[in-house]
């Protein structure tokens, strides 16, 4: 269902038996898009169902331009599945459910909720400090980029620190042995390029 229902499946090498540890998909948004996509008609354009007003067509025509516009952009999953591994456990951040399972061996030993998924301002993406065995979440703030420590004992988040810069592109930004790398644009004589940085956290 275009990414609509996603399995976490835990995987045995040895044996090559899988498991599902669980499937994380809204049921409602599932339906909305077959629904949908059932209302289509060989040979009919996506921007022109016939169960649609001619206003809402030429809403989805101007945003349509040259792709899928139903597949690409009105059914996309709107929060992330994260899995961690933390010592002897798993750590399943199940954001559309809100919820943060702690997995041992293969059975739920807790379950906690996650409130900061409902703050406007994090920017979906969880960052794992493998050695330090941490976990942080990225948030928008007036000045930049603030990193937020999340508490697995108890699904709260606190402000570690705030990385000043006017644009940053989120994929660039790393942890390892407490330090933060990442780049940012530095504008001197010769006009602006990237610097890495590093911090300590």
């Amino acid at each position: 269902y275009n990414g609509q229902l996603r399995l976490v499946v835990q995987y045995n090498t040895t044996t090559e038996e899988r498991n599902i540890l669980r499937a994380v998909g809204d049921e409602q948004s599932i339906r909305n898009y077959r629904n949908d996509i059932g209302l289509i008609t060989q040979g009919q354009r996506r921007s022109n169902i016939w169960a649609n007003t001619d206003v809402e067509n030429d809403r989805i025509r101007r945003l349509q331009r040259d792709s899928d516009f139903l597949l690409k952009v009105f059914y996309k999953p709107e929060f992330p599945v994260e899995l961690v591994k933390l010592a002897d456990k798993i750590l399943l951040f199940n954001h559309p459910e809100k919820e943060l399972l702690i997995y041992n061996d293969g059975i739920v030993e807790d379950v906690l909720e996650i409130a900061y998924i409902l703050d406007k301002k994090w920017l979906k993406q969880l960052i794992w400090d493998e050695s330090g065995e941490k976990i942080y979440g990225l948030f928008k703030h007036k000045k930049g980029v603030s990193l937020r420590e999340i508490n697995w004992n108890t699904g709260q988040t606190g402000l570690i620190l705030v990385i000043e810069q006017p644009s940053y592109e989120v994929d660039r930004i790393i942890l390892f042995d407490n330090h933060l790398y990442f780049s940012k644009v530095s504008s001197s004589r010769n006009g602006k390029r990237k610097v890495l940085i590093k911090q300590k956290i």
